[in-house]
C-alpha cells in the first residue's frame, strides 16, 4: 500500500470533480474519509507538515491538503469563496481549521455530508 493505493481509492479525478459542486462534494467526502486514521494506516500513509501546508505521504511522494487539492475551492477560490457550499471551512472554528489543529477529518466530512444533501434536494 502507498500514497498510490490511496488517491486510488479516495482521490480520484480532480478535474473531473471540479464539473460541479455535486461532484466535487462528493470527492470531498470521498478524500476525507481517506483522512480518516484507519483508512490511512491501512495505506501507510501519514501526515507531515511542510512550509505553510500539510503533506499526507508514504515517504517519497505526497498530496498536499489544502486548496490545490480541493475540488471546491478550484471551482471557486478564484472567483468567490462566498459561493463555496462550505465557505467557512477555513475560519478560525472551521472543520478544516479543526483538521490541521486536531487531526480529526470528521468535521470535514460532516460538513460537506450537510452541504451535499442541501445541494441534492
Amino acid at each position: 500500500m502507498s500514497i498510490a493505493t490511496w488517491k486510488k481509492e479516495f482521490y480520484g479525478s480532480l478535474k473531473e470533480a471540479s464539473k460541479s459542486d455535486v461532484k466535487a462534494l462528493k470527492h470531498g467526502i470521498r478524500k476525507w474519509r481517506g483522512l480518516l486514521p484507519s483508512n490511512m494506516k491501512k495505506h501507510k500513509v501519514k501526515r507531515s507538515f511542510g512550509i505553510g501546508n500539510t503533506v499526507i505521504s508514504d515517504g517519497s511522494i505526497g498530496l498536499e491538503m489544502d486548496g490545490s487539492s480541493c475540488a471546491l475551492c478550484r471551482r471557486h477560490f478564484y472567483l468567490d469563496c462566498r459561493k463555496c457550499p462550505i465557505n467557512d471551512c477555513c475560519s478560525a472554528r472551521g472543520p478544516y481549521t479543526i483538521w490541521y489543529n486536531k487531526n480529526d477529518p470528521r468535521p470535514m466530512i460532516r460538513a460537506l455530508k450537510k452541504a451535499l444533501k442541501e445541494r441534492e434536494k
